[in-house]
């Protein structure tokens, strides 16, 4: 796959040092990326008192097949200490890092386009940030229209000096 891809980015530990330096990193490997905005947002699914998730969403072109993109945001992720629960329970993290659009590519098995999308103004406006008019495959929709039709009341646009 040769293209362009949306790689959705999020912290609730300590956060504004895992996001930056998870951006580094990514950099560190010759991405050159594209950044939406930074969103606070209350954790969802969490314990009462579980931190506020940051979220943003990187865009970059990405040449080599896709297996190897998820493989490296899982090997970033592993290096902040990111920890998985077997049954898929939500849980607070330090480097939530999720491919959430391939080009056009629609593959259920590989998660894409990411369903979350479609759920969680957190993915979407950030999502719709960087490629708000193009179109996702399934819902023939743009992704501004889609992030337009979520609840993005809890989300809070933030400053972050890097």
């Amino acid at each position: 796959m040769t293209g362009p891809v949306v790689v959705g980015v999020g912290s609730n530990i300590d956060p504004e040092h895992h996001v930056a330096t998870a951006l580094e990193e990514l950099r560190a490997r010759g991405l050159e990326l594209e950044v939406s905005p930074w969103y606070r947002s209350p954790a969802i699914g969490l314990r009462e008192g579980a931190g506020d998730f940051i979220n943003l969403a990187v865009l970059f072109a990405w040449s080599r097949p896709v297996a190897d993109l998820k493989a490296l945001l899982r090997r970033v992720e592993e290096a902040h200490g990111r920890t998985r629960l077997p049954s898929g329970r939500w849980i607070s993290r330090t480097l939530d890092l999720d491919l959430l659009v391939a080009r056009n590519l629609i593959d259920p098995a590989l998660k894409l386009p990411h369903p979350d999308l479609g759920r969680f103004a957190h993915v979407a406006v950030p999502v719709a940030d960087l490629i708000g008019s193009h179109t996702h495959p399934q819902l023939g929709c743009t992704y501004a229209q889609l992030a337009a039709r979520l609840d993005a009341s809890a989300l809070k646009r933030i400053e972050v000096a890097l």
